[in-house]
C-alpha cells in the first residue's frame, strides 16, 4: 500500500486503506493467518459479492532478517 500524498486530517474517520493496513499488520504481529482469498457474500441482491485477495510480496531489497522465522 502507498502511503497517502498528504498529511492526513487527525480528525478524519480512518479511510477503508487505513483500516486494511491496520488489519494486516495487526494479523501479521498476532501470528495469524493473512494470505488468502475470501468470498464476500452480501445478502442483498442489488449489492455486489466481493473477492479479497490477500498475498504476501517483498520488496527487491534483501531483508535484514528472516521472513522465514517470522512465519
Amino acid at each position: 500500500m502507498t502511503p497517502p500524498e498528504t498529511t492526513r486530517d487527525s480528525t478524519r474517520q480512518p479511510s477503508f486503506e487505513d483500516a486494511l493496513e491496520a488489519l494486516v499488520v495487526s494479523a501479521f504481529a498476532n501470528n495469524e493467518r493473512v494470505e488468502g482469498e475470501w468470498q464476500i457474500v452480501t445478502p442483498l441482491t442489488a449489492a455486489p459479492n466481493w473477492l479479497v485477495t490477500v498475498e504476501k510480496v517483498y520488496d527487491d531489497e534483501e531483508p535484514a532478517y528472516d521472513p522465514d522465522l517470522l512465519e
